[in-house]
C-alpha cells in the first residue's frame, strides 16, 4: 500500500440534510426506528451523530470539559453546575415512546443530582440521582413520583438508562442489568433537554458522561443488555453512520482508502457499492475492478483501492444492513489525477518536467498507458491529461 494514502485525502465529508427529530424515517416502504440523537464526544465536541442535525450548546461557567477519558474514547466532565443543552423536544406528545441513557462515572454520589432531563418541575422525563425512590441512587421521574432506586457507585463506570412508554403508562429504570419498573405518565416538560444537569431544579451530576443515546422507542431489557455489552454502536436499532466516506483524489501511482463507522443493533454488515453510468448501485467484491484498480475490504468498513488505473473516476458508497433495513452511506468520489505525475497533490510545471525527464530517458515510469512501451502515445495521453487538469 502507498504510504501517502492519508496525505492525499481531499474533499469535505458530504453532509446529509437535517430532518425533524420527531419524523419517522421511511425507506423502501418500511417504517424505521428513529435514533433521535446520539453523542460519542470522541471528537471533543457535543456533535450529534444521528444525522438529524440536532444542535447543542454549552451551559454553565466553566463549561463542561471535553476530551477526557470516557467509557469508549472520549467523554465529557460535568461538575454539577454545567451541562450540554440539546435542542431536542422529547415531550410525550412528540415522542410517545422514549429511551435515553449513557455510561457514567461519578466522582461523588450526591442526592438530587440529574444527568438527562427536560423537567420543568412536575416529575417530567428525567434520569439522575435521587432519594425518593426508596434510597439514594439512580432513579427516574415518572410523572407521579420517582422510580428507583439502584445504587450509584463513585469511581466506576455504570450503564444507566430509562425507558418511557406513554402509550402504556410504563416506565423502566435500567442500571447495569438491574431493572426497576413502574407505572406513570410524565407530563410536558421543556422543548429541549440537558446532558449533565436538570433543566429545572437542583444540581447536575459530578463526573464523566459518555456515549449518550436518545431513541424514539421503548427498548426491551434484551436490547438494553445488548447495548450495555456491545457499546454505543449497538444503540441505534436501524443502521446509522457515525462516520461517512470522504472523496479521495489520488495520483497516478497511488492507492486510495474509504472508511465508514456504521452502528446498529444485532448482526450488522457492511457492503461497498459503486454507481454505474446509468445511475444504479451495484455491489463490488474483492479483486480487479476493470478501469479502476484492485479492491480490498469490500465487505468491511475499510475499502482500499490499489494499482489505480490512469484517469479512473468512480463513486462508492457503503451499505449497512441488519434485521431492521439496509441503509446507504453518503457517496464519495474516487478520482485518479493522472496529471499529478510527481504525486505532490498539485498539477503544475513540476509534473510536466518529471514526466518529460522520464520520457526522454525511456524510463518505464513514463509508460503512461501501461502498455509496456514508452512512446508517443504515452506523451500524448499525458499532455491531454495535463491540459485538462484534475
Amino acid at each position: 500500500m502507498c504510504e501517502r494514502i492519508s496525505a492525499l485525502r481531499c474533499g469535505a465529508m458530504r453532509l446529509g440534510a437535517a430532518i425533524s427529530a420527531s419524523t419517522i424515517a421511511v425507506l423502501s416502504g418500511q417504517t424505521m426506528a428513529q435514533t433521535l440523537a446520539i453523542f460519542t464526544f470522541d471528537d471533543g465536541t457535543s456533535k450529534d451523530l444521528s444525522g438529524n442535525g440536532v444542535t447543542t450548546s454549552l451551559v454553565g461557567v466553566p463549561a463542561p470539559t471535553f476530551s477526557v477519558d470516557g467509557y469508549e474514547g472520549f467523554g465529557i466532565a460535568t461538575a454539577g453546575n454545567n451541562a450540554v443543552r440539546v435542542n431536542l423536544n422529547i415531550n410525550p406528545t412528540v415522542v410517545p415512546r422514549l429511551t435515553m441513557g449513557a455510561w457514567v462515572k461519578l466522582n461523588v454520589v450526591a442526592t438530587n443530582r440529574h444527568m438527562l432531563s427536560h423537567d420543568n418541575g412536575s416529575y417530567d422525563r428525567d434520569l439522575g440521582l435521587d432519594t425518593r425512590g426508596g434510597g439514594t441512587g439512580w432513579s427516574a421521574f415518572k410523572g407521579n413520583g420517582v422510580l428507583g432506586f439502584v445504587p450509584a457507585i463513585a469511581g466506576q463506570w455504570q450503564f444507566v438508562a430509562v425507558v418511557y412508554d406513554d402509550i402504556t403508562d410504563a416506565a423502566t429504570l435500567y442500571v447495569d442489568g438491574v431493572v426497576k419498573t413502574g407505572t406513570g405518565s410524565p407530563g410536558a416538560g421543556h422543548p429541549y433537554m440537558y446532558i449533565g444537569a436538570s433543566t429545572c431544579c437542583d444540581q447536575g451530576v459530578n463526573g464523566t458522561i459518555d456515549s449518550v443515546f436518545i431513541l424514539s422507542e421503548a427498548l426491551t431489557t434484551a436490547r438494553l443488555d445488548e447495548i450495555r455489552s456491545g457499546g454505543i454502536r449497538k444503540a441505534p436499532t436501524c443502521p446509522i453512520f457515525f462516520e461517512q466516506p470522504e472523496d479521495f483524489v489520488a495520483c497516478n501511482r497511488d492507492a486510495a482508502e474509504f472508511h465508514v463507522i456504521a452502528a446498529g443493533a444485532g448482526n450488522l454488515t457492511v457492503q461497498w457499492q459503486f454507481k454505474t453510468d446509468v445511475g444504479t448501485w451495484v455491489d463490488v467484491g474483492d479483486g480487479e475492478f476493470p478501469g479502476v484498480g484492485d479492491l480490498i475490504g469490500t465487505n468491511t468498513p475499510d475499502l482500499s483501492v490499489i494499482n489505480l488505473q490512469p484517469g479512473a473516476k468512480v463513486r462508492f458508497r457503503a451499505m449497512a444492513t441488519n434485521a431492521c433495513a439496509p441503509i446507504p452511506s453518503h457517496e464519495a468520489w474516487l478520482t485518479v489525477c493522472t496529471s499529478d505525475y510527481n504525486c505532490d497533490g498539485f498539477v503544475n510545471a513540476l509534473d510536466y518536467d518529471s514526466f518529460a525527464s522520464l520520457f526522454e530517458a525511456g524510463d518505464p515510469g513514463a509508460d503512461f498507458n501501461r502498455d509496456g512501451f514508452v512512446n508517443g502515445l504515452d506523451y500524448d495521453l499525458f499532455a491531454s491529461g495535463f491540459e485538462a487538469g484534475c
